[in-house]
């Protein structure tokens, strides 16, 4: 009977997260919910890899879990941009996770998620995928100058962004600072001998 009633709740929680989806314009329920809970996405579409132009690693989700802890209500929490095999971890002023009776209706649920929660995660969320775009751009930048400098020095760049090859055993790593419209600022760390060639290549390559 303890199973029977463990199914219905979880059905009908399902369905609950179903029918509160339809009442958050630009959200949708996710056909991967689970026994732990329902998520919700942002704009979804038939593109998995992305949502009205917005990368998957970017979309907003709203998980409504479920715990022995809190029977009968859903724990909210929103789910913020991550990189590919790297997570972002969750800001520190992001809002903190509420709780809302699963005895409610659908319409009131949502609305007491706009009202108490949502407002704030979207701000928190656009803040985090700022700093996820500048993060990836820094290392995009940081990348394509690394190959270049290899090419100079007839070396490799290894996946951490080091610069290595057959003129000397020791390592290189390059990193970019900060980036301008018109320049970028580069930390080098390497052998005194190597900054030379890498001043000799620059000025062979002007």
């Amino acid at each position: 009977m303890r199973v029977t009633d463990t199914v219905e709740a979880r059905d009908h929680a399902h369905e609950l997260a179903r029918e509160i989806a339809k009442h958050l314009p630009g959200w949708k329920w996710d056909r991967k919910a689970n026994m732990t809970g329902d998520t919700l996405i942002s704009d979804p579409c038939l593109d998995p890899q992305k949502v009205n132009g917005v990368p998957k690693t970017e979309r907003r989700r709203l998980h409504l879990g479920r715990s022995y802890r809190t029977p009968g209500y859903f724990t909210i929490h929103g789910a913020y941009p991550w990189q590919v095999g790297r997570s972002i971890r969750m800001p520190a002023n992001s809002p903190k996770s509420i709780n809302i009776s699963m005895s409610k209706t659908a319409e009131r649920i949502a609305r007491d998620i706009q009202r108490r929660y949502l407002s704030r995660y979207e701000e928190i969320h656009e803040e985090a995928r700022t700093s996820l775009r500048i993060h990836n751009l820094h290392e995009a930048t940081s990348r394509a100058i690394a190959k270049h400098l290899a090419a100079l020095l007839h070396s490799t760049v290894s996946q951490n962004g080091s610069v290595y090859g057959p003129f000397d055993k020791r390592k290189m790593r390059i990193d970019v600072t900060e980036i301008y419209p018109d320049s970028v600022k580069l930390s080098i760390r390497c052998t005194p001998g190597d900054a030379e060639r890498i001043i000799k290549a620059a000025k062979q390559s002007a």
